[in-house]
């Protein structure tokens, strides 16, 4: 816990809440919260692609891979939400496009909640085109990040430790191959 006095004389505080969490192979990620300021940076990792596709991917000379989720957000901000593909050392593989698309929008913007107690569903589908071999051959993790950054939330609600978002029903599918 920061806390920053302003200015002598004044009788104002203001404090901030800065976590460092090590997330393994993507490295130290931070998350800052304060009351004037908010900012989330969070990135999780659907791995093992390879494994499941291999016999597809080995062969293929491009491909649309499809993945489905519902995101359930009781925060009380919006979220963009940005996908990436990578390979088994965690690898940027810069060649396959991913496009998102948050309740039908080509945004990838995920609604927060407006009233407190409640929670916002927005179905998350996600195009990733692959025209390059090699690098589709290398396909092995999905990074899936959500950031944040605000001067206060939405309704003047606080951020609470019961405020959560969670990704359900995930699905992943090749929906075009060309071999």
């Amino acid at each position: 816990l920061q806390l920053v006095k302003t200015k002598k004389g004044a009788h104002l505080v203001s404090s901030c809440f800065i976590l460092d969490r090590d997330f393994g192979e993507e490295g130290l990620k931070r998350i800052a919260m304060g009351d004037c300021a908010v900012n989330i940076d969070y990135t999780d990792t659907i791995d093992n692609l390879q494994a499941d596709m291999e016999d597809v991917l080995d062969i293929a000379t491009s491909a649309e891979l499809e993945l489905e989720a519902e995101l359930i957000n009781t925060l009380p901000i919006d979220l963009h939400f940005k996908a990436t593909a990578h390979d088994i050392a965690a690898r940027p593989l810069n060649s396959i496009r991913a496009t998102i698309y948050a309740d039908g929008e080509e945004d990838g913007i995920i609604p927060g909640v407006s009233i407190e107690g409640q929670s916002t569903l927005t179905p998350v589908r996600i195009v990733f085109e692959a025209k390059d071999r090699e690098e589709l051959k290398q396909l092995d993790k999905v990074f899936l990040n959500l950031k944040a950054e605000a001067n206060e939330t939405k309704s003047g609600i606080s951020l609470k430790a019961s405020q959560s978002v969670q990704f359900k029903n995930i699905s992943l599918r090749i929906k075009k191959v060309n071999l």
